[in-house]
């Protein structure tokens, strides 16, 4: 490997060829410096079109322009070929920050192809908004009546959120590829039918639907609820990699076949995950994110099954021991491991035998613990370096207070209007205790805030499903940001 000389580069996921040279070499150090070119193609660059390539220029939506150098370190993959050489087309400036490796996640390049490609009156207008009215959101998008009026509204659209049936979108999302990212809750559509748009990124709840067909250009599906219902997911001719996103293992088998590479696993908090599902249909993950609200994990011992997994997260996860979780030398390809509130001894174990990689393990927790905060929804708080321990159990008391108050209320079966009464009482207290907290060092920021959001609302799903629409929980909504001082 010299200097000038330039490779390909394959993406066995998204089964697409890129280009590299090498700028600068330490063979000492095994240290090569990389610069990204601009190639983004089904086929290997070739010897007599090297002349003719360019550096990667990256200047697609918000991005003000730059090139792309990489430092790798070691032995070049497999997944590289020699190309050719040339002067090298690009150094490096001064205030260049030396990272990366020789893995290339290929996305800059990716979505710079796809900008390039969209056209020259949309680019104008998106660079000339800076980004604004590029996302339309649930709220707003109720009040467009069709594409003509979404055009005029957002003319530098890129992301839409929507909720409830609007059948003349997907036509609008087939013709409109500088659309990347739709949210689509209860769409009301049998057929979601994606494999003629450009998106990168397509959630759903799933409910009413029966079958997505997947573009080629996909890199995320995302399941926002539990998939209750046999959905039929067909993938895009040449099948490239994305990820998936579901709330529990239960229906994976519908995935089975599909080029998954990562998987995220949020957690319903009432389903046990079930390792072997995911092993047994997504065999050849090489990422594995699970982030429980204190799920139960069964079958942990098949994670081994995943023996070319790179990276593996989970947080808030229990039910296994540290003999269930596999040696070292069953995960060869393993470069980072990050857990968060899992079991003691699963802590302990990790951060003795796999040394030597990206390891951030915290919060390891013993039974006792688990005995107490397991039905805490304030558990993570606890152990968290930016929340005062005194804040984190007061939080926790609070939870258990009024869950106890409402199971009460509940019993009693008072009729609506008391009970509206009643809970505009708790919602009062509650955010005012959380208002005081706050005062003195407004330690509270937007992801604690949508914590204090989220339990309030778990405390408040009994009441939904005892008395449905009878109670208003618009106005308790009104009340709690209205008083919220934090």
């Amino acid at each position: 490997m010299q200097k000038g000389d330039i490779y390909n580069y394959y993406n066995k996921g998204k089964q697409k060829y890129t280009a590299l040279q090498i700028v600068n070499t330490d063979h000492e150090k095994q240290e090569y410096l990389l610069l990204a070119l601009y190639y983004w193609d089904d086929n290997p660059l070739i010897e007599k079109d090297i002349d003719a390539i360019k550096p990667f220029w990256q200047d697609h939506h918000s991005w003000a322009g730059g090139y792309d150098f990489m430092l790798s370190k070691g032995e070049m993959p497999d997944n590289y070929s020699f190309v050719g050489s040339r002067d090298v087309l690009c150094e490096p400036g001064e205030g260049y920050t030396k990272a990366g490796s020789w893995h290339y996640d290929c996305l800059q390049v990716s979505l710079q192809k796809a900008w390039d490609e969209l056209p020259d009156s949309f680019k104008k207008k998106y660079k000339e908004m800076k980004g604004n009215r590029s996302n339309v959101i649930a709220s707003t998008m109720a009040e467009i009546a069709d594409a003509a009026e979404l055009d005029a509204a957002y003319p530098a659209l890129t992301k839409i959120e929507v909720e409830g049936a609007k059948p003349w979108l997907q036509d609008y999302i087939n013709t409109h590829h500088n659309v990347t990212e739709v949210i689509w809750k209860n769409a009301g559509e049998k057929v979601i039918d994606l494999s003629q748009t450009r998106l990168q990124t397509f959630r759903t709840d799933g409910l009413g639907i029966e079958e997505i067909i997947l573009s080629d250009c996909m890199s995320e599906l995302s399941f926002q609820a539990p998939v209750e219902n046999a959905i039929k997911i067909t993938p895009a001719p040449k099948n490239r990699a994305f990820d998936l996103h579901v709330q529990n293992t239960n229906n994976l088998h519908l995935f089975k076949g599909l080029n998954i590479t990562e998987l995220w696993v949020s957690g319903d908090g009432k389903t046990d995950i079930d390792m072997q599902v995911i092993a047994e249909n997504l065999p050849h993950l090489r990422v594995l994110r699970i982030w429980g609200k204190s799920n139960y994990i069964i079958n942990m011992e098949k994670i081994a099954l995943l023996d070319g997994l790179r990276w593996l997260t989970l947080r808030d996860i229990f039910g296994f021991a540290a003999d269930d979780f596999p040696a070292r030398k069953d995960f060869p390809y393993i470069t980072c491991i990050w857990m968060d509130s899992i079991p003691d001894d699963v802590a302990k174990k990790v951060k003795k035998e796999y040394k030597g990689i990206d390891l951030w393990i915290t919060k390891g927790r013993k039974p006792e613990w688990l005995e107490a905060n397991l039905n805490n929804p304030f558990r993570h708080w606890d152990g968290d370096d930016h929340i005062p321990p005194a804040h984190a159990k007061k939080a926790a008391n609070l939870y258990i207070k009024f869950n106890k108050q409402i199971d009460k209320l509940i019993k009693d079966k008072l009729p609506a209007g008391k009970m509206q009464g009643e809970l505009e009482k708790i919602v009062t207290e509650y955010t005012q205790e959380f208002n005081k907290m706050d005062k003195r060092t407004q330690w509270i920021d937007t992801m604690l805030r949508e914590d204090i959001l989220d339990v309030l609302g778990k405390l408040l799903e009994p009441v939904k499903e005892a008395y449905g629409e009878k109670v208003d929980f618009n106005k308790l909504d009104i009340l709690f940001e209205g008083m919220m001082d934090f």
